[in-house]
């Protein structure tokens, strides 16, 4: 029987977060297909069942993994866009 590491289970949530995450960018993406605007990080948790500050969170590390961009700080606003790599890409 195969020994199960924290390595181990620190892979499998790593790789489970970032196919969430692919996830959560195809919703945004779609969105902004049809209505040409990012949803609102409400829209998002209303969607995803998270607060909002959890889907500040994800836009952040979605910024990391390079989806999307930080548009402009603007004392506490911050908007992002989605990195134009990825606008026409089918996957």
């Amino acid at each position: 029987m195969r020994k199960i590491t924290d390595k181990h289970v620190s892979f499998r949530l790593k790789e489970q977060s970032k196919k969430r995450n692919k996830e959560i960018f195809n919703w945004i993406l779609s969105i902004y297909r049809i209505a040409n605007k990012m949803p609102t990080l409400q829209e998002m948790g209303q969607t995803f069942h998270f607060s909002k500050e959890r889907a500040r969170q994800i836009m952040e590390r979605l910024v990391k993994e390079g989806y999307l961009f930080k548009n402009k700080e603007q004392g506490w606003r911050t908007t992002y866009i989605i990195n134009p790599l990825w606008i026409n890409k089918k996957d």
